[in-house]
């Protein structure tokens, strides 16, 4: 038998949480992934109760089993949905400012693009946008130079990404560990090693 939602508690802990100044919420429930009603209602209360907060809901973010994962999905995307909201608000706006009408895009960790819309609702689909740029990069490279196998290291300021080129392609994954936190969503094969600094006054100087 279902159990039904109560939509007074829910209103009042929709109420506690825009009072407490939280910015985003992730909604996820046990079974969400195949009955979406609960999380839908849920939704709709939050936005009601708390129109400004960025909702981040678990059956439009990652539909799939495994309610750990699919939570750290959910999460990580709430945690990131005000950040990259402001900052597609403020590029859209300079983009208007210079005159350019070209509709823009974003990349999203499988090598594809998303529409800006799509992108401040699902920022998770981001996380590995640019590794992803520079795998995209190297098949094409490894096409023209004729190479089909190749092995790329993407290395920045605070990680180094691997991955691997097999026949041309690189392998296309539902599920990774970024930074330590589970997320299923479409990517590229990318392995990320992070770096570790400890209290060092060179990189607290550097901000990073």
């Amino acid at each position: 038998m279902e159990t039904g939602i109560d939509e007074a508690e829910l209103r009042a802990v929709a109420r506690q949480l825009r009072a407490d100044g939280i910015e985003a919420v992730a909604i996820c429930f046990l079974y969400g992934f195949l009955f979406t009603d609960h999380e839908q209602v849920a939704r709709r209360v939050l936005t009601e109760e708390f129109p400004e907060a960025f909702v981040s809901v678990s059956h439009q973010v990652s539909p799939e089993f495994r309610e750990y994962e699919r939570m750290s999905s959910t999460a990580v995307n709430a945690y990131l949905g005000p950040v990259m909201k402001g900052y597609i608000e403020r590029l859209e706006k300079r983009l208007v400012a210079f005159g350019i009408s070209t509709v823009p895009h974003i990349t999203q960790s499988n090598g594809g693009v998303l529409s800006f819309r799509t992108a401040a609702d699902f920022p998770v689909r981001t996380i590995l946008s640019g590794p992803s740029t520079g795998v995209v990069a190297a098949e094409a490279i490894g096409r023209l130079a004729g190479y089909d196998n190749l092995i790329t290291f993407d290395m920045g300021g605070t990680s180094s990404d691997v991955a691997l080129i097999n026949d041309g392609v690189c392998r296309l994954t539902n599920e990774a560990t970024v930074h330590g936190y589970p997320i299923k969503s479409p990517m590229l094969d990318i392995h990320t090693v992070g770096l570790a600094v400890a209290q060092s006054p060179m990189w607290t100087a550097a901000g990073c």
